[in-house]
């Protein structure tokens, strides 16, 4: 359990990362590694680590560490807002929003995934819009994107709105699959 984890400890660090995650601690699906699950704990102050201990025992530089950590935070955070959408109820709004379809919520939740090696910049806000639709948001100051996952004929598809150096761009019902991004929408990403 982590919280008898000794902190101050290299090889300690390397040993729980190497052990599968128990499903009480993890953060928003199996997608979430041991890794991904301490940084969220780091994040919130519930444990802490030097960033000696931490950089020796994954062997990279403290830069290349906190740019890691930056990364998995992100997934983590973003993967457990998507967790939390799963389990909305009909009027979450207190109004009369939607759920979201599960199948809405996994195509999500395989999106952040792709989207996780992007800069920070251009990783996304989460969040759900009232008709149950998982909404991703960037907004840098040269790009704008919404980006929606929607459940079409029982499949995963995305539509955005995006601009970018004063060009808009729109794309809907682009068929979403498990093997990567879109190359239009990857472009804009890129851009």
């Amino acid at each position: 359990m982590i919280a008898t984890l000794d902190t101050t400890n290299p090889d300690t660090f390397i040993n729980y990362l190497t052990q599968p995650l128990a499903q009480e601690e993890r953060v928003a699906s199996d997608i979430v590694t041991p890794i991904e699950y301490l940084i969220a704990q780091i994040n919130v102050g519930q444990i802490t680590f030097s960033p000696t201990c931490i950089a020796s025992a994954a062997h990279m530089s403290p830069t290349k560490l906190k740019s890691s950590i930056s990364t998995e935070v992100w997934r983590t955070v973003a993967l457990d807002a998507l967790e939390k959408f799963r389990h909305f109820q009909p009027g979450w709004d207190g109004l009369d929003a939607s759920p979201p379809e599960p199948l809405a919520i996994e195509a999500a939740e395989t999106l952040c995934v792709f989207l996780t090696p992007f800069s920070h910049q251009r990783r996304p806000r989460v969040s759900l819009d009232a008709f149950g639709v998982p909404t991703f948001v960037i907004s840098d100051g040269e790009l704008y994107l919404h980006l929606t996952v929607e459940i079409v004929d029982g499949l995963p598809v995305l539509a955005w709105y995006a601009e970018y150096n004063g060009t808009e761009y729109f794309e809907d019902n682009v068929a979403f699959h498990n093997d990567g991004l879109p190359t239009e929408l990857l472009q804009l990403l890129l851009a």
